[in-house]
């Protein structure tokens, strides 16, 4: 990570009212990311992902907050209680494209990208076996499944399910890298 800062940014001189006469600031020479998409799809994308991330966290709290017999097997609870890790890098990521500006440094990009390609792949594969938990908790081991179970098992379904839908919206967008006008004041600085 390091390496990557210092092959991204570079110290500049900045006049001030000290001692010195001048502080060291550090400015951004890297490669600037940005998605390629008119700004008004863009932020059309960023309200539906933030949505269906707002309705992720909705389902899976009804899901994982109601006292059945199913939630206590280690079926259905393992792999959603590891789904919550997924969740969490899932949710972050939502926040950090919904707030992103249009152009990012080369940290940031790669910091969202991986989120929101791999958290919520990894967070519906998990929330899959625990409906295939909760379905075999409720067809033989549960005498009469009562109702909240059922709302545990669709919550966990579409919990699933919009996990899926947040990571093929994100993966229709593309991106584009544009040189970074300050690079040429590093060339200039350095010779």
């Amino acid at each position: 990570m390091r390496e990557r800062f210092e092959e991204n940014y570079t110290a500049v001189q900045k006049p001030c009212d000290s001692r010195r006469k001048f502080k060291i600031a550090y400015q951004y020479t890297g490669p600037w990311y940005r998605w390629n998409a008119p700004a008004r799809t863009l932020r059309r994308m960023k309200k539906k992902v933030a949505a269906a991330g707002a309705a992720v966290l909705f389902f899976f709290s009804l899901g994982s907050l109601q006292f059945v017999e199913s939630n206590y097997s280690v079926f259905v609870a393992a792999p959603s209680s590891l789904s919550l890790i997924a969740l969490l890098y899932e949710c972050i990521g939502i926040v950090q494209f919904y707030f992103a500006k249009e152009q990012m440094t080369t940290f940031l990009y790669h910091g969202i990208n991986s989120k929101l390609r791999l958290a919520p792949l990894i967070h519906s594969v998990l929330m899959g076996v625990a409906v295939l938990g909760c379905l075999y908790q409720m067809i033989w081991q549960q005498p009469g499944p009562d109702a909240v179970s059922y709302v545990v098992l669709g919550a966990y379904a579409i919990c699933a399910g919009l996990s899926v839908w947040i990571s093929r919206m994100y993966r229709t967008l593309e991106f584009v890298t544009e040189k970074n006008a300050a690079s040429k004041q590093k060339q200039n600085h350095t010779q």
